[in-house]
């Protein structure tokens, strides 16, 4: 079996406190992780836009952090682990958290799509 030639960029992303590193993922488990991202989004009636840029509705902002949350533990082994304490953190935080992970996420599928524009 053949290891990646790609090196995996990695994240660190801090909450409450505590720093949290993500590792890409492979293009098929990234592209399950975009359609989750779309859902929460579009549960709260956020718009991601092509660029990446989100626009939001204020009140979006408390019910939308309860959803960052989940999804961090679903995808985050010692996230889980720490939910009880990370449950403590405050809105802005796990926003803005959630916010650096969309932004990881997403690069290579916006810098895709602006190299096609480009062209």
């Amino acid at each position: 079996m053949s290891e990646s030639i790609f090196e995996r960029r990695k994240i660190s992303l801090s909450l409450a406190g505590r720093s949290y590193e993500f590792e890409e993922q492979p293009r098929r488990k990234t592209r399950e992780i975009v359609a989750a991202i779309h859902r929460i989004l579009e549960l709260r009636g956020i718009v991601l836009g092509d660029d990446g840029v989100i626009k939001a509705p204020a009140s979006a902002a408390f019910l939308l952090a309860n959803d960052a949350l989940d999804f961090f533990y679903q995808h985050h082994e010692q996230m889980n682990a720490d939910r009880s304490f990370l449950d403590e953190a405050d809105e802005e935080e796990i926003l803005n958290a959630f916010m650096q992970y969309v932004e990881f996420v997403l690069r290579p599928f916006v810098s895709k799509r602006a190299e096609t524009a480009d062209q």
